[in-house]
Formats: C-alpha cells, structure tokens, sequence
C-alpha cells in the first residue's frame, strides 16, 4: 500500500504537490495513520528544501532563516553543502566583541556566520571562492550600509598586516597541505591586533572521512599553535551532540547515532 501513496504523490504535478500533502496530513491526522505521517512529514521536508532551492531568491535572509530552522542546506554548490546556521563559536565571539569590531571570516560561503557579526553592529571582510557564494555576499553587502567587504581570493592570499580585532577560520583549513595549514594559523594570529580573537574550526585526524580533506588536525594540537594566547574555549565533539540539538531533523540524526565527523573547536584570545 505504501508504494501507491507515494505514487500517488509522485503523479502530481509541481503545482499540486502543496495540495496533495495538506490533503494527506489532515486525513492521515484523522484516520490515525502513523507510518504515513511520519513519510508525509519527510515529503513536506522535500518539498520545502526543493522549493526553496529554485526560488529567485534563494539566497535571501529570511529564506535561508526558515531553511536554517528546518536544517536544510541553502545550496548545494561546488560539491559542498553550506551550513545556514552560525557555528556556535562565532555566536560566542558576538558575546565577546563588546564594541564595533573590524573582523575578517575566511571561507564565508552564504554568510551563515558573517549575518549575526554584521547584525551586531561589526565590520566584516569576507574572503571566498565560489562564485556563487561571491554572488550572493555582493548582494548582501547591500544591506549592510558597505560594513561588509567582500574579497574573492583563496586563504593562500591572506594579508600580513594586523588590521582585524577577530578571525574567523570554519571548516576551511581541512583542504590545505599540512605547510599551508600551518602557515593559514600563523598568518591569522600576526593579522589579529593585540587582544584580539581567533575562532577555529577542524575536523580531527583518526577519522575515516573524504580523501579531499588532506589537513587533520590531531587531538589537543590545535591548541598547541597558540601557547602565547589564552584559550577562552576548546572543544573536540561531534556536530550532532544532544547538547546542539536545535531541530526536529537534528533530533532524528542523534537518535539514529548520526553523528557527523568530530572536529577540534577553539576560540583563542590574543
């Protein structure tokens, strides 16, 4: 029976897909139909995740918010998934910054961790790559009354002079060689004024993960690259922790032990 409610659902047009799932929740809701829900429920998912993906502005805010809130990448482009929410420590560095602040975020991609920075008031340089990413923190800076800069140019061509009171390093440094990793580090601590804060993200070594992440950090190194600094936090957990549990998604890939890769987290103070 299952495989002619879901064909059921495939025969529809675009157009009627909407109506077809109301339909079925509320006479699924009626009738007690638990399985069903349950698939209606990962049905609504896709078509949101579908919808949203070929909106003209896919990329706006408010449509990456509401896809945030659902767990749903914005765009799948160059191959990567790009997360919608901020890492939790760029959310503490918000907390941190206590006036205006000139921060440069590495690798933005769609901005997930450069839109709390700039609604709180900071200046930010964000460096990127993919066009698309490019694209859409252009259209973005428009908002910002021009406090965010955008700079298209890989991490290899970062700046030497200490012109920012915070970097932000997420899931970037893992498609270096080794030499260019350590090298990122030490740029970003020289460019960092006196007081001022790194935020780190790595997924760790001793993992079985993708061959194209050719940097992985060791247990307890990251920290090592910043003996002269304080370290305000660090961490080496799993993306998935009950602790970040934020969405019913979330909740469904904890349970199911889908953890995610574990990387080492850090927050240094200069």
């Amino acid at each position: 029976m299952l495989d002619v409610f879901l064909g059921s659902y495939a025969a529809q047009t675009n157009a009627n897909r909407l109506r077809w799932i109301i339909i079925n929740f509320l006479i699924q809701g009626f009738q007690g139909g638990y399985i069903r829900f349950n698939i209606l429920l990962f049905i609504l998912y896709d078509y949101i995740k579908d919808a949203a993906l070929h909106l003209e502005g896919r990329h706006n805010p408010a449509i990456i918010k509401v896809m945030g809130a659902l767990d749903i990448p914005p765009a799948r482009s160059g191959g990567y998934n790009y997360p919608t929410e901020p890492r939790h420590q760029v959310v503490e560095l918000v907390r941190l910054l206590k006036t205006p602040s000139d921060v440069l975020d590495i690798g933005a991609g769609f901005g997930n961790n450069c839109i709390p920075l700039l609604e709180a008031g900071h200046r930010v340089t964000a460096t990127e790559t993919n066009a698309e990413c490019v694209a859409y923190l252009r259209d973005l800076s428009a908002q910002y009354s021009g406090r965010l800069t955008v700079v298209e140019a890989p991490i290899q061509e970062l700046p030497r002079s200490p012109d920012y009171d915070a970097v932000i390093c997420t899931m970037v440094l893992h498609f270096l060689t080794n030499d260019e990793a350590e090298h990122a580090i030490d740029t970003m601590r020289h460019i960092t004024r006196k007081g001022g804060y790194n935020v780190i993200t790595n997924y760790l070594a001793g993992q079985d993960i993708s061959p194209q992440y050719t940097w992985l950090v060791d247990p307890n190194k990251l920290p090592a690259y910043y003996k002269d600094w304080t370290i305000v936090s660090y961490e080496e957990s799993y993306p998935f922790t009950l602790k970040r549990v934020r969405t019913a998604r979330q909740l469904v890939r904890w349970i199911l032990g889908r953890k995610g890769f574990k990387s080492a987290r850090l927050i240094a103070k200069g």
